[in-house]
């Protein structure tokens, strides 16, 4: 995929840009830096193909699709097939066998799972231009300089499908009944090459018209699993952070989909060239876009760690060479977005596969005591692993006391950007004298659910880089997979499942609770900056004082609960291992299921470590 294989030419190709405005967006007008542009696609393209021909991996979207489809799947249909006949020609049922065929059948249903690119915002903001401009520029759904999107739309891979332009009546909601066909998501074809690696590009309505297009967002959020999700968030440079933008990024950490709040897109869209044309006089300043993005993303930081990138499509419709190195940078994005998704499903089932060989490992073997090692093996190994989660028990003061410093430490540091933020927002009743109880209530909601989310977003950060997590993974996780290599890609994953937003929440409202009692009963209040102050600082010090020791002490303990329950299925493993032998037919199929998933493994490490670059 040409866009991400040209990160590094991208960013050289913009540098050049900038250098020949002179400090302005211009064109390249240089036929020498044309020239030198070219020859440094060719030459990157050349030494990124010597690097496909001396590895033999996989280095594009549609190579880890297939990949899935015509050698992962295939392969695990054909085990299973060979274990089901090796149990009719025993005679009896094997338990070993019988457990691999129901993980077998469940890799089949991750192989069959298809990715969605999701494109989220406000309305008006440019979500359908973006979405056709990634399905390749035609005008497919329908645009206009007001808002019209008000269904979920997606779109899948149809190579023979025609791409007409989508009615604008088929993308909106009727006012009918609440059951009719509108008020499910629209399933149309495209041929577009971006699909056909099974993804499906969908199009939300703006966030900020109807109160039931949130509540329809969030219903497909518990449809459908993060794992196979990419996220882009669309805002519109001169709106800044706007309210439905704060809301959908609460309503975000504490949705299944919470750890995409770590890494989705946010497109600042119409950082036009020629500023805005809609409205604004000749005389005005064009805006100051680089301020506009750096308060931007220091106000987004806040709720989630995005990567920003900064575009126009209605430069890029006019072929401006800035504007066109910056969509190649979303391209990019996207791409790289959905490859990680799929590299995640790859190791998933890897993982599976590699216990189903186990079990067939042994199955082969016909020497007693090559049989009696293989089993002392994995005893060893269960015993190593059981020793490792009593260490995690022994441990757990030490380890719940570092992760609560290292959480507090974190909050610490962002305190400051956390009251800028809500400063930002705004609080209801602002500059005016509140005389009931009630509007200070209110006041204290904005301000509870605005720094719920952002401790939320906290804890991940601090978890990133946490010494206690490091080394959690390097000593227990590493050893109970076997699988050194695959954790890199696996470990945020598993590290972010551990983190619980339902659990940040319910000791919030717990402390809003108390908070409120006490705090509220006073009348005649003037709801100014100093009071928005002093109110954050005595929440605030209540979070750091408490919670801290309380989220290290429940991750502490959802991190023990999972590796009993890998040490239990460890267990049933092997109790269910065969210890009788197998017909000659059978112990030759399985043998050759044996070396073609060494190939895979093979194959494995290289892709990984291709990516990883």
């Amino acid at each position: 995929l040409k866009p991400f294989l040209c990160l590094q030419q991208i960013a050289d190709l913009e540098a050049m840009a900038a250098l020949s405005t002179q400090g302005g967006m211009g064109s390249l007008e240089d036929p020498s830096q044309e020239a030198a542009s070219q020859q440094s696609t060719e030459d990157w393209e050349k030494v990124t193909w010597a690097e496909e021909e001396e590895e033999e991996v996989v280095t594009s979207l549609d190579g880890l699709a297939d990949f899935i489809k015509t050698s992962l799947k295939p392969f695990a249909i054909e085990t299973k097939y060979v274990l089901e006949n090796c149990q009719e020609s025993q005679e009896c049922e094997i338990k070993s066998f019988a457990k691999a065929c129901a993980q077998l059948q469940e890799v089949c249903q991750i192989c069959d799972q298809k990715d969605r690119l999701i494109i989220a915002g406000s309305g008006n903001v440019g979500k359908s231009t973006i979405a056709n401009a990634l399905l390749g520029g035609e005008k497919f759904w329908p645009t206009a300089s007001y808002r019209m999107t008000s269904r979920i739309c997606e779109a899948q891979y149809n190579a023979s499908s025609t791409p007409e332009p989508i009615p604008k009546e088929m993308v909106q909601k009727s006012g009918n009944s609440r059951h009719e066909e509108s008020s499910h998501p629209l399933n149309v074809f495209h041929p577009s090459l971006l699909l056909k690696p099974d993804v499906i590009l969908v199009d939300l309505p703006g966030l900020d018209q109807k109160r039931e297009h949130l509540k329809s967002l969030e219903e497909y959020m518990n449809c459908h699993s993060d794992s196979s999700v990419a996220l882009l968030y669309v805002i519109d440079v001169k709106n800044d952070i706007c309210e439905p933008d704060r809301l959908f990024f609460e309503k975000l950490m504490s949705s299944p989909w919470k750890n995409l709040s770590q890494s989705l897109g946010l497109l600042v869209n119409k950082c036009d060239i020629e500023g805005d044309k809609n409205g604004a006089s000749s005389d005005e300043e064009a805006p100051d876009y680089g301020n506009l993005l750096a308060d931007i993303t220091q106000e987004t930081q806040n709720y989630c760690t995005p990567t920003v990138m900064d575009l126009s499509m209605t430069d890029k419709k006019k072929n401006h060479p800035t504007a066109v190195l910056k969509w190649q940078k979303v391209e990019a994005f996207a791409s790289n977005a959905l490859a990680q998704l799929k590299c995640n499903r790859i190791i998933k089932i890897l993982l599976s596969l590699a216990k189903v060989m186990d079990v067939l490992e042994l199955a082969v073997n016909d020497d007693e005591h090559l049989r009696a090692e293989l089993l002392k093996e994995r005893q060893h190994r269960l015993s190593d692993a059981a020793a490792r989660v009593q260490e995690l028990r022994d441990n757990e003061r030490y380890w719940v006391s570092t992760r609560a410093k290292e959480i507090r430490q974190t909050l610490e540091e962002r305190q400051e950007e956390h009251l800028d933020a809500i400063l930002s927002a705004g609080v209801p009743h602002y500059n005016q004298i509140v005389q009931e109880e009630a509007g200070l209530y209110e006041v204290d909601e904005v301000m509870h659910n605005l720094l719920q989310v952002m401790v939320a977003n906290d804890i991940h950060i601090s978890a990133r880089s946490s010494s206690v997590y490091g080394a959690l993974f390097q000593h227990l996780y590493l050893h109970l997979f076997g699988l050194v290599r695959t954790t890199y890609i696996v470990f945020g994953t598993i590290l972010s499942s551990l983190i619980h937003g339902p659990i940040v929440g319910m000791y919030f409202a717990h402390h809003f609770a108390a908070l409120s009692k006490g705090a509220l009963s006073n009348k005649n209040v003037l709801v100014d900056e100093r009071y928005v102050r002093q109110r954050f600082a005595e929440m605030y010090r209540e979070v750091l004082e408490k919670y801290p020791s309380r989220w290290a002490s429940q991750e502490h303990a959802s991190i023990v609960t999972q590796a009993e329950r890998d040490l239990e299925e460890q267990r049933e493993s092997g109790e269910a291992l065969m210890l009788h032998f197998l017909d000659d037919r059978c112990k030759a199929k399985c043998s050759e299921l044996l070396k073609k998933f060494d190939s895979f493994l093979k194959l494995r490490e290289a892709m990984i470590e291709f990516w990883m670059k």
